[in-house]
């Protein structure tokens, strides 16, 4: 059966989704964080020091990259397994682990798209997926257009993956409009004319992905709740 959700509903998946992927174990977190790239950003945190055995340098390296973390910000993430402890479990572990199993058996596209903007250890591959799951939602609209306008278009998917991240983490948006103009060089006629509704039919394009994804996490939920019972 399926329902339709209020935005509480989504909003709850959203949270769930950030804290299933930032679980602490024992030694670290569930991801060991061992190297990363900073797209457009020529300098970087060097990682020669960093050892995911001394806690020391461990948690300076993961303050470095939270004070600097941004949406160009790409993590190259590998899952870790905790060793054996006879400290137990957290009551919410389990929970926890269905959540990011439940993410991994959605459509490829609504995965990357949920781990880009819902959790701190997206890959670059998640980046990519996310701009290519807006972008074959977009393209059907561009048949017969030129090649410079189709591409210009792939760059302004990019910035919308962006600035829907951060608008839904911060309540506000990181491109406004001008700046989207300006990003793209675009004449200011041209953009009202032509390229602003463009950049309108991308947001409402996003959303649409961002609740189906959230709709799909909800059902295959409630799935196993019920089958549960």
């Amino acid at each position: 059966m399926r329902h339709r959700f209020e935005e509480h509903h989504l909003e709850w998946v959203r949270s769930r989704i950030f804290i299933a992927h930032s679980v602490e174990v024992r030694g670290g977190s569930l991801y060991d964080v061992t190297n990363y790239e900073m797209s457009e950003v020529e300098s970087c945190i060097p990682v020669d020091d960093y050892d995911p055995r001394n806690r020391k340098t461990e948690r300076k390296h993961m303050a470095e990259i939270k004070a600097l973390r941004g949406d160009f910000f790409v993590v190259k993430a590998r899952e870790v397994r905790a060793g054996k402890s006879s400290v137990p479990l957290a009551p919410s572990a389990f929970e926890d682990s269905r959540v990011v199993k439940t993410v991994h058996e959605l459509p490829l596209g609504q995965q990357h798209w949920l781990r880009y903007a819902y959790s701190d250890v997206y890959t670059w591959d998640d980046e990519c997926g996310a701009t290519v799951a807006l972008w074959e939602l977009f393209k059907p609209s561009l048949d017969g257009s030129r090649s410079s306008t189709v591409d210009r278009c792939k760059g302004l998917a990019y910035l919308c993956i962006q600035d829907f991240k951060h608008s839904r983490l911060r309540g506000e948006p990181k491109y406004p409009p001008s700046e989207v103009q300006r990003l793209s060089s675009i004449p200011e006629g041209n953009w009202r004319r032509d390229w602003l509704p463009r950049w309108r039919e991308m947001q409402s394009l996003l959303a649409r992905l961002d609740r189906e994804a959230l709709t799909s996490m909800l059902n295959k939920i409630n799935a196993v709740k019920h089958s549960v019972n």
